[in-house]
């Protein structure tokens, strides 16, 4: 630096020093180059710790560099006690085993596994412990630190700096120097430049005065993988402090050197280093990568590390899979990863393999809205939690896996003793200070009681809920609490409180721009619309969520299924008086249940769609008895109350619309005595429930036969629908930006995938499909080759198989259809495509995309997939609904999918050329050598030892007829005498034409008797040839003869091989079967002997 550079910036420290401010940035332009010389000259006190850090470097930065250091050289410096400075600083237990291990030994581990569902709870957990010790240890010796060329830095260090420009203190300064023309890191430059406004905004930020100019290449200080280093501890400590997106940053580097460049590193090495990759491609939430990856770890020949990889492979197979959604293929790889485990024999992989396998079962606790699995818990897996102080996982096994039976929850007093696992699984979150987890447990309970019906239930742990959300101040959680109480205050009736409720709730959501929670808290208010009596706002509320989910192309909401949506709003509308408009919406709801009412009830039930259910046959039984159908509306209306019924949190909110309308169509028909015993029966289900309003609103009915249901109107308050569309616009362009970001990426991936090398044509194309299908959610596929106008199916995997006819209508669709289509339950024109959507009825798809391929004007293939309704409301994954959009892009991938089945067909017959005799077909000589590397590694990976028989023939006579009748008739019999050779030998080895007249015969058997019987079936057939007489006239046009000391036959010299390694011990036996073939020539030919050590 400048002398006058320097002065000015000693100025600027002073100041700095002396105020509260934590954070100071100053920006230059390749005009400010502190080094660690000048830092030491700034006038900073010698009783302060002075940190000096520079970004711009060829070496792996570590994670949250260098506040990690800092806290651990100030705890050995001051000499303080670990435990003691963690409760003082109320550091979160779970991230305290991380920081322990990082001070007393520099590697970062966690005393049990990540979950993923709380990996944001976590890491703002950790930060806050970093900004917090940092802060009490400066109390104790003040911190100074200048952070160089910050542009460069990653993004464990902005996580803390975000936190740090919120706090003050007079003890700890950093001051950060960015070169504002400088790199930022890709996978953080909107995160960056979000907090340099964010500084900005707080005044925090300056200008650097003066234009001095320096030269850098920031080139040569980027990261350079060196494979002499083992530098995955270091990305270990990333991620283990949840530094996800860092630790992918340098592995992605590394990966390309080790799998792609094939850098010389070891096995243990590929093995770590693939299975770290996995681990952070799923904590990032990129499953179908960690497929690939999984993939790759998979084809390891790992030798002695065999069994561990296997282990290590279906466990992430496993994991992967139950959070992609896939949970048969999680629930598969749990199996043999238990199997696995066992087969190794340790304690600690059994019960890792144990834990997965029961978070299989749930989704890996991910996204959890309705718990009403039964899962096994063995005993075992209970006592080994507690060995191995795995006490999260286990709150979470004694939360979501026992006591999901409603009949414990009808009461409150005593719920905790009916209860007692889970109070164990929230006594566990409570000794672990994990707030976040007893907010979902406390939500678990509130969906188990308010889905049956227990409302006062649901509102005692709401009410324990609101206790956690207050201390925390998360406003996210806090306007979920105003959704549940607005749904206690519609179960009192309480519609304008409920409302209050909803409004505030909305607000916050709205400002957090969560367009989910929007949709879900706007069906709430249709609800308590429709239950008020308001049906205009019901609708517009109602309608909104329909054209939210449309636009966001989702096919499905957290609280309930889209057709129960479409029957809400065709209640709605009818109620209004829009006949017409009702039945279109009954139209579309019962369009999405085809799947449940086209089948018997104990082919396709789930609890969850009764409401679905009850609405449809409930509005259908409306629109009947307007039309003058009365018996259709009755039987429709018995339907509908065996679903009410079933669904008990359903019939508090509506058996008294149903109990009246349906009362009102006794009446017509003049059944009185039914229609009163139906309002008494509503009265006293009321009554039962404590719903007093209601009881005397039946007692007038009854009495009275008057209907006075309370209507009032209820509005948005503090948000407009206008405002809502216009951020559902801009999250539906932000979407669709990061879904063609996403998907650029992945052809990265999927290009890996297509240049990887196969052992058949079939399991490229199951390896091309499954990564396809996995990255962008797809339920099924099948793919159909019609390259000889014969329709072959190459890929399916529906659950069914399809008929002649079936694949007759979709070839001529096909054939007279070239553009494709992509349909789903919201398309208008879903119904022109009957004829094919009848053909998957059976799969009940929600939206599907169909690409014929055309060569030369012909189809050539076409390829169908489709996303499924559903079976609940509460399945984990939210697959997106298909559109014309990723027609295009799926056409590019199907077109992929059929140039690498081309070129892997290109590469088999240049491959078979290049290893097959031409004239015979037989292996050639370099087809030999593969054939015995093949045979030797393939025995070397299952630590065996090859035993085989080496046969050397040699043709009789051949020069005769070669010469005699021309070498048309030499090739005949050549060709004649492989297949000879490869009769005999059958499946018992490889026929080789070695050259010219000389072949070999590698048989897998050292049997002699075995061998005899081959070479006898070899002079057996000769005889037979009779001397290739008719095979010589057929060439030669005209009888020939040929003498019998002239007629060909083979010369064959034997030699065994036993437990041989090596391609030289097989050379050795086949220079000792050579020998053995020259002492027959030279002792009479046509016969087979076996090689001695006299010959």
């Amino acid at each position: 630096m400048t002398k006058e550079g320097l002065e000015y910036l000693s100025n600027f420290i002073e100041n700095v020093i002396n105020d509260n401010c934590i954070v100071r940035i100053v920006k230059q332009n390749y005009a400010l180059k502190p080094t660690k010389e000048d830092f030491i000259k700034l006038p900073v006190s010698d009783d302060t710790k002075k940190v000096y850090c520079d970004y711009l470097s060829r070496r792996m930065l570590k994670a949250y560099e260098p506040f990690m250091d800092i806290i651990r050289d100030c705890i050995f410096e001051l000499n303080l006690d670990i435990d003691k400075v963690f409760a003082d600083a109320n550091i979160y237990s779970l991230n305290r085993s991380i920081f322990k291990s990082y001070i007393t030994t520099g590697k970062a581990r966690s005393q049990e596994n990540l979950i993923l569902a709380e990996k944001e709870y976590d890491r703002k957990k950790f930060v806050e412990g970093i900004v917090d010790l940092m802060l009490m240890l400066s109390e104790k010796k003040p911190i100074f630190i200048m952070l160089n060329e910050a542009n460069q830095m990653n993004e464990s260090v902005l996580f803390v700096l975000e936190e740090l420009i919120s706090r003050t203190s007079s003890t700890l300064h950093i001051l950060v120097v960015i070169n504002e023309m400088g790199n930022v890191k890709g996978f953080l430059n909107d995160s960056y430049n979000e907090f340099i406004k964010k500084c900005d905004l707080k005044g925090i930020v300056s200008d650097w005065p003066f234009q001095d100019y320096y030269e850098t290449e920031e080139s040569e200080h980027t990261y350079v993988f060196d494979t002499s280093s083992d530098e995955l501890e270091d990305i270990c400590t990333m991620f283990y402090t949840y530094a996800f997106g860092q630790a992918n940053y340098y592995l992605s580097m590394i990966y390309q050197k080790v799998e792609l460049d094939k850098a010389d590193v070891t096995i243990q090495f590929r093995i770590n280093m693939l299975t770290l990759y996995i681990m952070v491609s799923i904590y990032r939430e990129n499953y179908s990568y960690a497929l690939v990856l999984c993939e790759r770890l998979n084809r390891i020949n790992a030798f002695e590390l065999e069994d561990e990889k296997n282990y290590l492979y279906y466990y992430f197979q496993t994991m992967a899979n139950m959070y992609i959604g896939n949970e048969d293929d999680a629930r598969k790889n749990a199996i043999l990863c238990e199997k696995m485990a066992d087969k190794i024999g340790r304690e600690y992989e059994h019960f890792q393999s144990m834990l997965i396998k029961n978070m299989s079962e749930l989704s890996g606790w991910k996204d959890i809205w309705i718990c009403d699995k039964h899962v096994e818990v063995p005993d075992e897996l209970i006592s080994l939690c507690y060995k191995y102080n795995y006490l999260n996982h286990l709150a979470h096994i004694y939360v979501y896996c026992f006591d999901n039976d409603y009949r414990l929850y009808t009461v409150v007093e005593g719920i905790e003793e009916r209860t007692p696992n889970v109070t164990k699984g929230i006594l566990l979150a409570k000794k672990l200070n994990n707030e976040k987890f007893l907010v979902e447990a406390y939500r678990k309970n509130i969906m188990v009681a308010s889905c049956n019906g227990l409302f006062q239930t649901a509102g005692y742990f709401y009410s324990k809920s609101i206790e956690i959300v207050k201390k925390e101040n998360n406003k996210f959680e806090e306007a979920n609490i105003y959704n549940g109480l607005g749904f206690i205050c519609c179960t009192t009736d309480k519609y304008i409180e409920a409302n209050r409720y909803y409004n505030r709730a909305l607000k916050i959501f709205y400002d957090e721009k969560d367009t989910d929670y929007i949709i879900e808290t706007l069906y709430n208010m249709g609800i308590n619309a429709i239950l008020a009596g308001d049906y205009t706002h019901a609708t517009e509320y109602l309608m909104t969520v329909s054209n939210m989910l449309k636009q966001l192309k989702k096919n499905t909401l957290r609280v309930c299924n889209i057709s129960k949506i479409f029957g809400l709003l065709a209640l709605s509308l009818f109620k209004q008086g829009n006949y017409y408009m009702s039945q279109i919406y009954i139209n579309k709801s019962e369009n999405f249940l085809k799947c449940i009412l086209d089948y018997r009830e104990d082919e396709f039930y789930n609890y969850l769609w009764d409401d679905d259910m009850f609405l449809f046959f409930y509005v259908s039984a409306l629109i009947d008895t307007r039309s003058g159908r009365y018996e259709e509306a009755l039987s429709n209306y018995d339907k509908a109350e065996v679903y009410m019924s079933r669904g008990i949190g359903n019939k508090f909110f509506s058996y008294v619309h149903f109990a009246v309308d349906k009362s009102r169509l006794l009446c017509t028909l003049g059944r009185y005595e039914e229609s009163r015993n139906l309002l008494t029966e509503a009265r006293a289900y009321f009554n039962s429930k404590g719903n007093f309003l209601r009881v005397k609103m039946f007692d007038d009915l009854i009495c009275t036969d008057k209907w006075e249901y309370p209507s009032v109107i209820l509005t948005m308050t503090e948000v407009s629908i206008d405002n809502i569309m216009k951020l559902v616009r801009t999250k539906s362009i932000e979407h669709e930006a990061q879904v063609r970001s996403a998907q650029i990426k992945f052809f990265g991936t999927f290009q890996e995938l297509v240049n990887h090398t196969y052992t058949s044509v079939e399991n490229e194309i199951n390896t091309l499909i499954t990564n396809f299908k996995n990255n962008f959610n797809l339920d099924n596929m099948l793919f159909v080759s019609y390259e000889n106008e014969c329709p072959e199916i190459r890929y399916s995997d529906l659950e069914y198989e399809l008929s002649e006819m079936e694949m007759d209508i979709l070839v001529d669709h096909f054939k007279h259809n070239s553009e494709g289509f992509a349909l789903s339950k919201f398309s208008n024109n879903y119904h022109s495509f009957d004829r094919i959507m009848k053909i998957f009825d059976r799969s009940k798809v929600f939206s599907i995309i169909a690409a014929p391929i055309y060569k030369y004007d012909k189809l050539h293939s076409f390829f169908i997939t489709f996303v499924k309704i559903p079976e609940s409301w509460n399945s984990v994954m939210n697959r997106e609904v298909l559109d014309e959009n990723d027609l295009d892009m799926y056409m590019i991938v199907f077109r992929q999918i059929l140039d690498a089945i081309e070129k892997y067909r290109l590469n088999e017959r240049l491959i078979k050329q290049a290893i097959t005799d031409e004239l015979t077909g037989l292996l050639n000589r370099k087809g030999y050598y593969e054939v015995i590397e093949k045979i030797l590694k393939e025995h070397c990976d299952r630590n065996e030892k090859l035993n085989c028989a080496f046969m050397y023939i040699d043709l009789d006579h051949f020069k005769y007829y070669n010469d005699t009748f021309g070498h048309h008739v030499g090739d005949a019999i050549l060709k004649r005498f492989a297949d000879i050779f490869t009769e005999a030998c059958g499946d018992k080895g490889y026929v080789v034409r070695f050259g010219g007249d000389e072949f070999v015969m590698l048989l897998t058997t050292t049997d002699i008797n075995e061998i005899n019987k081959i070479s006898s079936r070899i002079y057996e057939l000769i005889e037979k040839e009779d001397g290739f007489i008719e095979l010589v006239k057929k060439y030669v046009k005209s009888d020939v003869n040929i003498p019998d000391n002239f007629r060909a036959t083979c010369s064959i010299g034997l030699d065994l091989g036993l437990e041989m390694t090596k391609s030289s011990e097989i050379s050795e036996m086949q220079k000792h079967a050579d020998a053995a073939l020259y002492y027959v020539k030279k002792n009479g030919r046509g016969g087979m002997v076996q090689y001695n050590k006299d010959m």
